[in-house]
């Protein structure tokens, strides 16, 4: 008899029980075909991470993770490159990895059909450096991303009493006043391009914020990394552009600019550089460890970054039945 491992949020003991629920309607499921279920979750992310190392250096087969993006991406440094198979149940605010495969429709009895049934190989980012005081996450399932996006989800998260996907427009109206812009340096394959950027997500799947598709004809099998940036958009411009990230017709504004490439590097233009507002004038001197970078919704770092597509890196259960 196989044994499946379960990995379930580490937030949900702290931020509601949505998680905890569906992971004993997961586990009834899982028994009903006669596997074992050997659940290694804990409420500390970093405790999940090792768990999760644990089961995978002990030869797990499968994991399935319980959650949302963050607990994808928990999961996702433990059976990156590896021949653990991972199966995802959304339980999540977002879910966005789990979108991409049509897994948010589904019932979780389904979805625990898909993360149980067969896999295919799929892309992810690594990254290869960045300023960062922890330097433990090194792969990215669906996106990098940095400026007025961090600042959106950042205020998002003090928004859990909102418990659906308009958390993230609520956050994105609340934050536009401190809108910012920030000088940056994108090398695309040793391209180099210099932009006043608002934003810019650095993309493996099409969409983040829940449901904006902000990179979208980004795809987890191509072996490319998509790069969207926008810049230096004003409060207005940028309210006027939120309705049309949904459905990506953004990208054809002038003010954004999309790239293609294998591996991507993001600086400061100076060490010593400034934000500007619209009318050109610094808000705040930004160091590289100031800039803050999100990883599939969570916190992971600073500029510099440096990051490059895996190709086939997961093994990954979403096929119907």
């Amino acid at each position: 008899m196989s044994t499946v491992y379960l990995l379930v949020s580490p937030r949900s003991g702290k931020r509601g029980n949505k998680a905890t629920a569906v992971a004993e309607i997961v586990q009834k499921a899982i028994a009903a075909t006669g596997q074992n279920t050997k659940n290694i979750s804990n409420r500390d992310v970093k405790d999940s991470l090792q768990a999760a190392r644990n089961a995978v250096a002990a030869g797990a087969k499968r994991l399935l993770v319980v959650g949302g993006d963050g607990t994808v991406n928990v999961a996702l440094q433990a059976v990156a490159e590896s021949d653990t198979v991972l199966g995802i149940v959304p339980a999540g605010t977002g879910n966005d990895f789990a979108s991409t495969f049509g897994l948010h429709r589904l019932t979780t009895e389904q979805a625990v059909k898909r993360a149980l049934g067969a896999s295919h190989l799929f892309d992810a980012i690594k990254i290869d450096s960045i300023e960062s005081r922890s330097n433990e996450t090194s792969w990215v399932a669906s996106s990098i991303t940095g400026g007025f996006s961090v600042d959106v989800n950042t205020r998002a998260e003090r928004l859990r009493f909102i418990l659906d996907k308009s958390r993230y427009v609520v956050a994105t109206l609340l934050t536009v006043p401190q809108l910012r812009h920030t000088p940056l340096a994108f090398t695309v394959d040793n391209q180099r391009h210099e932009i006043v950027t608002t934003f810019w997500v650095l993309a493996n799947t099409c969409t983040f914020g829940g449901g904006m598709a902000v990179s979208p004809t980004a795809d987890p099998c191509d072996g490319m990394l998509e790069l969207v940036v926008v810049a230096d958009a004003s409060r207005r411009l940028l309210l006027r552009m939120l309705p049309t990230v949904f459905n990506g017709s953004h990208i054809h504004h002038p003010k954004v600019h999309t790239f293609k490439g294998k591996q991507i590097t993001i600086e400061n233009v100076s060490k010593n550089s400034f934000c500007k507002d619209r009318s050109g004038k610094d808000l705040a001197r930004h160091e590289h460890a100031q800039y803050q970078l999100g990883g599939d919704g969570e916190l992971i770092g600073c500029l510099p970054v440096t990051a490059s597509v895996v190709p086939n890196a997961i093994r990954l259960a979403v096929d119907p039945p």
